[in-house]
């Protein structure tokens, strides 16, 4: 069985809770010492509970961690912000994804239809080699540029974040710049 919040709050201590921010404080006195307890969000456990030599190193350091727990809801609402926004993405956009492990695989999407605000439809795109490839030593690389008349039917919905938009395999797929990119492959 959990226990409560209140399990772990010492009895005779103060609450204090800043307007607006999900952190709460608990303060006490223990013999000579000045101590405290914080709680941050919904925690059944303090993140903290320390001692401190003065009332002046409590207060520093509660102030301390309040400017943390500030900083991280402003994040937390900016990136709640860019979420929200537009993502600029077109039909006809060409978007392109590396992955993998021993060796890099490209493959290219392009943007058949926009769904909300947030949502497109993918569709994977052939890849031929580009013309002014580089000629690579080991003869097991290459340059690639999309193919849009090589189409697999292969349809993906994918939501676009600020890292881009998920292709196959959930790997991210980012808008192509238009430069020929490299790939290679083993025996």
């Amino acid at each position: 069985m959990a226990m409560s919040r209140e399990f772990y709050i010492k009895p005779g201590a103060m609450k204090v809770a800043p307007k607006d921010l999900p952190v709460v404080f608990y303060i006490y006195q223990a013999g000579k010492h000045f101590a405290a307890q914080c709680f941050i969000g919904r925690a059944q456990k303090p993140t903290w509970h320390y001692r401190f030599s003065s009332a002046k190193d409590r207060e520093a350091y509660i102030k301390k961690q309040i400017e943390a727990v500030q900083s991280k809801e402003n994040r937390k609402a900016e990136k709640r912000a860019a979420e929200k926004k537009p993502h600029g993405y077109e039909v006809g956009m060409i978007l392109v994804s590396s992955w993998g492990y021993d060796q890099t695989n490209i493959d290219f999407y392009e943007v058949v239809e926009l769904i909300g605000k947030s949502m497109v439809k993918l569709e994977k795109i052939g890849k031929q080699r580009a013309n002014d490839s580089s000629n690579y030593s080991h003869g097991m690389a290459q340059e690639v540029v999309p193919c849009v008349d090589s189409r697999s039917g292969d349809f993906y919905r994918s939501k676009v974040t600020q890292y881009g938009a998920a292709g196959r395999f959930g790997y991210k797929a980012s808008p192509w710049n238009g430069k020929p990119v490299y790939e290679s492959w083993y025996a």
